[in-house]
């Protein structure tokens, strides 16, 4: 009798591990990146953001973020990131994994219980809260931003390198990192909006254009406008898109705005090499070579540079084609397909929960393409998007009231992405695929793993 209740105990145990698992290594690390954080102060020189080590100052203010009334842009962002963080944090244990298919079986009717953890990093601590804004000081004793910059920069006191939240991302080797933004403007119905780089390839049509005869030059701009590209972010009216775009490529090529007509760079307007305001190892210098022989002497010229170094290597590779050019939306790569993806998945948890009919939910925009710093610098599949746009009062009340839904349905579009799920249908337009990233490609790319590669010389 005892040999029989062993039996049973032994072989119930090995049903538990089968259905629940006991895998206590996480395969997959997603970083949720909640915009912004910190304060736009004075003076610049102590509070601001893209610290260029050869000029040693700051080349921007911090950007501070979305506000309307009472809603901040870094504030709800981090609620949202957090309360998805704590719903993928139920992988860790096998109890939680149960937890976690009954949220998943909300969206696929044939969900399994999760077999192995996720390995879930916040890109950033709590921010300053809107009330407390008046009470900091304009001081040069204390360093607020921090915890909250995008680049790298010097620490107030002993001037040593300290690494911003790009540098700090890709020291964990994320597969996927999950951008959470909100935007000030845009349309009247209530939308969300990814936001992408494109690659290499789309801006060497630039140096194309450059470099090209006038009847040439109108067939580029003629191609570019029935392109996805033409709804390139403009930063104000006074550029076109298809200029905006040669400017935008200038800054990529060299750091430098160009003239209106994009033939020639903007001596007023350096905006820095940003990536070597990152430590990884695609920078062309270190943080102490003061004298750095490779520092450009003069005014750079897109016909003609040197983009023998890592970082542009880099850039022509496969995995940053995969990540940023054609893919499974027809553009935008990997990037877009994810944040597409889970916006998707916004979609659907806010139906499925009931909160929205149809005809309220949110649109997905086409894409903001510009040179957005986390989508080019990040060695990582980048989700990046705006989840709503706050002069518009439909988004407002669905993120105050739906907070809890976003994060939801983030966390079960970020499953998805990574281990596929099978849709339940309902009866709205675009539905999430359920299509997981192959991310073996990158895993096993030339023998290594591309997204651990950014930590050591290539």
């Amino acid at each position: 009798m005892k040999k029989l209740v062993g039996i049973i105990v032994v072989c119930a145990l090995f049903v538990f591990y089968i259905v629940y698992g006991f895998n206590s290594s996480a395969r997959y690390t997603v970083v949720l990146d909640p915009g912004h954080g910190g304060l736009s102060l004075e003076p610049i020189s102590i509070h601001g953001d893209k610290y260029d080590h050869d000029q040693a100052k700051y080349l921007a203010a911090y950007q501070e973020g979305a506000s309307c009334g009472n809603i901040f842009e870094g504030e709800m962002a981090y609620e949202i990131a957090l309360a998805a963080k704590e719903i993928l944090d139920l992988t860790r244990t096998s109890s939680g994994r149960v937890e976690f298919q009954k949220i998943l079986l909300r969206y696929s009717p044939s969900a399994d219980v999760p077999r192995e953890p996720i390995n879930v990093i916040l890109s950033r601590e709590k921010g300053y809260s809107h009330d407390k804004y008046n009470t900091f000081n304009n001081t040069k004793d204390e360093d607020y931003n921090a915890p909250f910059r995008l680049f790298d920069f010097p620490d107030l006191k002993t001037s040593h390198r300290k690494p911003g939240l790009v540098s700090r991302m890709n020291s964990e080797s994320p597969d996927l990192v999950v951008s959470l933004h909100l935007d000030s403007i845009g349309p009247t119905n209530g939308a969300m909006a990814p936001v992408v780089t494109p690659g290499y390839s789309t801006f060497q049509i630039a140096r194309d254009y450059i470099m090209a005869d006038s009847k040439t030059r109108r067939e580029i701009k003629r191609d570019f406008q029935k392109s996805p590209y033409l709804n390139w972010v403009q930063m104000s009216g006074s550029r076109s898109a298809f200029e905006w775009f040669l400017c935008d490529a200038w800054i990529y090529f060299t750091g430098y705005w160009s003239t209106k007509n994009g033939l020639n760079p903007d001596p007023d307007s350096y905006k820095g090499l940003r990536q070597d305001m990152v430590s990884w190892a695609y920078s062309r210098k270190s943080w102490e070579d003061q004298n750095n022989p490779d520092k450009m002497a003069g005014l750079p010229d897109l016909k003609n540079l040197n983009l023998g170094d890592p970082f542009w290597q880099r850039e022509v590779s496969e995995p940053e084609n995969w990540k940023r050019e054609g893919g499974m939306e027809g553009v935008g790569g990997d990037n877009l397909y994810s944040a597409n993806e889970i916006m998707r998945f916004i979609r659907l948890g806010l139906f499925a929960h009931d909160a929205l009919p149809e005809k309220k939910l949110p649109d997905i925009r086409e894409p903001h393409w510009s040179t957005w710093s986390v989508p080019t610098y990040i060695n990582a599949i980048n989700a990046f998007i705006e989840l709503g746009f706050l002069n518009n009062r439909y988004d407002r009340d669905r993120l105050l009231k739906y907070r809890d839904i976003h994060a939801e349905a983030i966390a079960v579009g970020i499953y998805s992405l990574l281990y596929g799920l099978k849709i339940s249908p309902h009866n709205i337009n675009d539905m999430p695929t359920g299509t997981p990233l192959n991310l073996e490609r990158y895993k096993n790319y030339q023998g290594s793993d591309y997204f651990k590669s950014v930590m050591r010389r290539p």
